[in-house]
């Protein structure tokens, strides 16, 4: 997928088309967990536009690096890319993907055991979902909430079937990388 990308996008003869390009797989490898991905395309669309002159889409792309790297472990510089991008992203008139970047943002913070920080932006994404209607982030929310809520002290029997209804969710919106995202976390935290 990545390379299919990366031909896209340097088949492209103007910045501004690459840049839209790999924000694109970004947003692609970062809903479906795929956090390496999501950096590696991030950081191409920001070669494009390293100045964020296409504000939507090189502020969108910082958030999703920002996203990527907070997954990746390197939390406090990727939550303060994503806290930097996101008021020039909003200033441009988009909400698009705010619920995954306030959700990405949430679930690293809980990683990192820093559990109020990760319940404010878990709200954030709660209220981005309600207020934009983008339905599509929403299994990913239930998964981070699901998640946090394992941190906390929840039975894992509650929280598998929070995490296999949050694939279901997906895959019943035919998502099936998020579904599969999903349920890679959901191994991962031994809960299925």
């Amino acid at each position: 997928m990545e390379a299919r990308f990366a031909r896209l996008s340097l088949s492209q003869d103007h910045p501004f088309s690459r840049a839209v390009v790999q924000m694109f797989a970004a947003a692609g490898a970062l809903a479906t967990a795929d956090y390496p991905r999501a950096a590696a395309e991030a950081r191409r669309g920001l070669d494009s536009d390293p100045t964020l002159a296409f504000t939507f889409w090189g502020c969108g792309t910082q958030a999703y690096l920002g996203c990527a790297l907070a997954m990746l472990g390197e939390v406090d510089e990727g939550v303060a890319m994503v806290r930097s991008a996101l008021p020039r992203f909003v200033d441009s008139g988009a909400r698009t993907g705010l619920p995954i970047f306030h959700a990405r943002v949430a679930q690293a913070l809980c990683r990192a055991g820093r559990l109020d920080e990760a319940a404010a932006a878990l709200g954030d994404a709660a209220r981005a979902l309600d207020e934009l209607t983008e339905a599509w982030a929403a299994p990913i929310v239930e998964a981070v909430a699901a998640e946090m809520d394992l941190r906390r002290g929840s039975g894992h029997e509650e929280i598998a079937s929070r995490f296999c209804q949050a694939a279901a969710l997906a895959r019943a919106q035919g998502a099936h990388g998020v579904a599969r995202g999903i349920e890679a976390t959901a191994s991962q935290l031994h809960v299925v």
